[in-house]
């Protein structure tokens, strides 16, 4: 069995947590939150205003989930050139 990465597989993992998390939440919370506002132009100000806070974070768990998602990319021995006693 392959030795796997525990950082970088955290790092996956919390990362995508936080993605889909965070976005989900903001889709079906805070713009739900937002249309309870009795005027239309505030609704867009507070969405608006919570997304730009969220951006940051959610930055920074694109890039954390893409860090971890390395080990998957980057195999640890390359195929070529071949081992000893390969193709005999």
């Amino acid at each position: 069995m392959p030795e796997r990465n525990t950082v970088l597989r955290s790092m996956h993992d919390i990362g995508l947590a936080g993605w889909f998390g965070g976005s989900l939440m903001g889709a079906v919370g805070l713009n739900g939150a937002a249309a309870q506002a009795p005027n239309p132009a505030e609704r867009l100000q507070i969405a608006s205003a919570g997304w730009d806070r969220w951006a940051p974070v959610n930055l920074a768990a694109i890039g954390a989930h893409l860090a971890g998602r390395r080990e998957s990319w980057c195999p640890r021995r390359p195929a070529w050139p071949p081992r000893r006693g390969w193709a005999r």
